[in-house]
Order: C-alpha cells, then sequence, then structure tokens
C-alpha cells in the first residue's frame, strides 16, 4: 500500500527520511520509523505486552518449577 510521500524524522538518531509505505527502517540506526504517529504509539504499547507476556511466561515457569520441587523434597 503506497502512501502519499512524507519527510518522516527518526526519534533515536533524527535522521529525516522520506517514505511512502505505514512503516520503514531507519538507514542511520536500525529502527523503525512510522508514517503515522499512532502506529509508533500502537508499536510501543505492543511491545510492553510482548515483554509483559514473556515474563510472565517465564516467571509462572519458575513458580511451577519451585513448587515441584519442593514437593518431592
Amino acid at each position: 500500500m503506497t502512501l502519499e510521500s512524507k519527510e518522516i524524522t527518526c526519534h533515536h538518531c533524527g535522521k529525516t527520511t522520506r517514505i511512502e509505505r505505514k512503516r520503514d527502517w531507519c538507514e542511520k540506526c536500525g529502527r523503525r520509523i512510522f508514517y503515522d504517529p499512532k502506529d509508533r504509539k500502537r508499536h510501543q504499547w505492543m511491545t510492553y505486552y510482548m515483554y509483559a507476556v514473556v515474563v510472565g511466561i517465564v516467571g509462572t515457569g519458575f513458580i511451577l518449577i519451585r513448587r515441584f520441587w519442593d514437593a518431592f523434597q
């Protein structure tokens, strides 16, 4: 899907890039840049959500292993 060409400034390194898609990669620092600020915010919240899910799964695994270990001692 091609959008109208727009100048976007990377929030991390400050390089200005012209993009025509919803998201692209910064050529200087290699991080995501977004056409619409709402997409950037959504990406940020989904990243936090995925970190929380991974921490929850790992934490639950440690709790279950600990209870299993204690049950047999």
